[in-house]
């Protein structure tokens, strides 16, 4: 997209501009500018004006400027300097194309209606739009604003319900390799509020509505249980090596420094001796000492590799099948209680002016 210099002053007021500049640029001064000119050049009333920000505070921070940029006109159009060369020269060229008086009045107008001025954060403005359209909107009348603390506590419950109806019934044998390091509740509860919050799972698989049927989950199960079957078999292999050469290796680690300091109590426990070797594997002295180890182990951390994507992909059903049950859910409470989040708020402004196209509701 080609960029040009942005000149408040001169830009045209129809169609839209994407201005991107860092903070304390000038945004906020340029859009004062643009209202002070649609007020004067199109003879827009003020309240006529919409603008629409993203934080109470830029509300705050846009208003007050507004209400400055519109005095300061007006006193300058009495012959009171503004002090502003921009402010100065939008007067002039009013008095010149309009004449005087028509400047004064219009600016006059804007004085007295300031406090009618239409400067909303997003969600704010869907809210008034809904509440006022409510039937070109096909909302329930009375609904009202949930806060954070509502919505966390609906997704809570519903996540708390789905785990007790399809969670804690999983086979017994299975739910030990996806419990707590790979399913847990508190990251499901995490992983719903993402969504309701419009974020994307890139992790996601397709829907499977069949996740958690009995057939799944034996067919689960067994693909593990063949990787855990590897990764045993392996790691005995290692451990025969470890018990078959101790005397040769407790050697070459007692004539070592820093692996006498990491290893030499530990070949009592064959055991924890291979996993603190697989934990300092990286370390050169490790892959000297223990280079067969190492080697016998490589296809038990393949397979371990294996078994931790297989139950994460099985997970990831697990969530994706959650995410299609609670989230409907967590509508159906919202809509009995009648209460909207703010994502909901936009998204049902953007349904009715952009998917069905309201036109009555376009048109005011």
């Amino acid at each position: 997209m080609p960029t040009t210099p942005f000149d408040a002053k001169t830009v045209a007021l129809s169609q839209s501009n994407l201005i991107e500049a860092s903070a304390g640029t000038g945004k906020t001064y340029s859009i004062a500018i643009l209202s002070l000119r649609l007020l004067l050049e199109e003879n827009i009333p003020i309240q006529e004006i919409l603008m629409v920000t993203f934080t109470k505070a830029a509300v705050a921070e846009l208003e007050t400027r507004i209400r400055a940029f519109v005095r300061l006109a007006y006193n300058s159009c009495t012959g009171i300097p503004s002090n502003d060369d921009t402010i100065e020269a939008l007067v002039l060229e009013s008095n010149q194309v309009r004449g005087e008086q028509e400047t004064l009045f219009r600016l006059k107008n804007a004085i007295l209606f300031l406090d009618e001025t239409a400067i909303l954060t997003i969600h704010s403005f869907c809210q008034r739009t809904l509440s006022e359209f409510a039937f070109e909107t096909n909302q329930v009348f009375g609904s009202e604003a949930m806060s954070a603390t509502d919505l966390t506590q609906i997704t809570i419950d519903q996540v708390n319900q789905f785990w007790r109806k399809h969670v804690v019934v999983i086979e017994t044998n299975l739910l030990k390799h996806l419990c707590p390091l790979f399913l847990n509740r508190e990251q499901l509860i995490e992983v719903i509020k993402n969504v309701l919050g419009g974020k994307s799972l890139l992790a996601l698989t397709e829907f499977d509505e069949d996740v958690l049927s009995n057939q799944t989950q034996i067919t689960v199960l067994d693909q593990l249980n063949v990787l855990v079957e590897e990764i045993e078999k392996y790691k005995g292999e290692a451990l025969d090596y470890i018990f078959e050469n101790q005397s040769s290796l407790q050697k070459e680690v007692d004539a070592h420094r820093h692996a006498n300091s990491a290893f030499s109590h530990l070949f009592d426990d064959h055991k924890l001796l291979l996993a603190s070797i697989l934990e300092n594997s990286s370390k050169g002295y490790v892959q000297k000492i223990f280079k067969e180890v190492l080697t016998l182990m490589e296809p038990a951390l393949a397979a371990e590799l294996a078994f931790a994507q297989q139950v994460q992909l099985y997970v990831n059903k697990i969530h994706h099948f959650a995410i299609r049950e609670i989230c409907i859910k967590v509508d159906a409470e919202k809509d009995r209680r009648s209460l909207m989040a703010f994502d909901d708020m936009v998204d049902r402004l953007h349904d009715a002016v952009v998917v069905r196209k309201n036109q009555f509701l376009i048109a005011a």
